[in-house]
């Protein structure tokens, strides 16, 4: 899921790899104008550091 993005320094990874995981929401989608949209999504992050991805569909 997409998280704030204080929890960074949580996830135990270097400095480096925040722009991997970072995202910012639409002005349009922010709760209010002091909101800056900033956050943490791990799934981006897994799908632009990995190798492969493999999708499955019935």
């Amino acid at each position: 899921g997409v998280e704030p993005a204080v929890t960074y320094e949580n996830l135990g990874l270097p400095a480096e790899w925040y722009g991997a995981l970072e995202w910012v929401f639409p002005t349009w989608a922010r709760k209010h104008a002091l909101d800056k949209g900033e956050t943490v999504n791990p799934l981006k992050g897994a799908i632009v550091t990995a190798d492969r991805v493999v999708t499955v569909s019935q």
